[in-house]
């Protein structure tokens, strides 16, 4: 969780405000300040962070800090900052972030990659989205997934559709899977291994991928096989 703490000073050893302690960039001053002005919004609700790294310690209890950094994203010059922030929106069951992650998943306005980082907005948002797990909006990740142009992140979302266990998300997984040419195949591989009511039809083709030249659809064949064969002995 954010820390409380006021006698707890985690700033020592750190460089200083203006060259940043992620990028080793340096920071103009517009970001500098919203830096500032976020943290300050931030500890006015009674916690005490030092530095904007710290916010990805949010845990559900900290929810109330979830607008104020919402209000800070795609306001940097570099989006680096944009992109943290994104990342530490995702807390398990903060449900209340999922549509406003998926309008960012969507959002082809923002620039689709940080001069600084190699992670984009897209990948950001989905990453949050596979740690928040809402089981709310499983149609929306597999438009997400088919839309063509938005394949950065994609692959999270495919492992956030083998976390709910419905023959539709099954179905669509299989589908992926079956076609080796779909550069998700290896994902939909792996995210089917959760699914041990259908084990048995799936052993087939995993026995096949098992010998697969592509070394990732192999490994992936290979661990969801193992998964597949001992729910079977079960």
């Amino acid at each position: 969780m954010l820390n409380k703490d006021r006698t707890l000073d985690r700033s020592q050893g750190m460089v200083p405000v203006k060259f940043d302690t992620i990028t080793r960039f340096e920071r103009n001053p517009k970001d500098i300040q919203l830096i500032d002005d976020l943290l300050a919004e931030v500890n006015e609700q009674g916690y005490y962070v030092q530095y904007y790294w710290f916010l990805k310690e949010m845990e559900l209890c900290d929810r109330c800090v979830y607008p104020i950094i919402k209000k800070y994203i795609g306001r940097f010059e570099d989006e680096i900052y944009s992109v943290e922030l994104i990342s530490a929106l995702g807390v398990p069951q903060m449900y209340e972030a999922t549509e406003y992650l998926l309008d960012l998943y969507r959002n082809d306005r923002l620039r689709e990659y940080s001069s600084t980082s190699p992670c984009s907005i897209r990948w950001a948002a989905a990453n949050a989205l596979f740690r928040i797990k809402d089981p709310n909006f499983q149609e929306e990740y597999r438009e997400l997934i088919k839309t063509p142009g938005m394949s950065d992140g994609a692959w999270l979302l495919i492992g956030l559709l083998g976390k709910f266990k419905t023959q539709k998300n099954y179905d669509f997984l299989m589908e992926i899977a079956q076609d080796e040419s779909n550069v998700y195949c290896n994902f939909a591989i792996k995210a089917l291994g959760g699914f041990k009511d259908q084990a048995e039809e799936m052993i087939p083709l995993l026995e096949k991928y098992a010998k697969n030249d592509d070394y990732n659809i192999r490994h992936c064949a290979m661990g969801t096989l193992k998964k597949m064969k001992k729910y079977i002995v079960k």
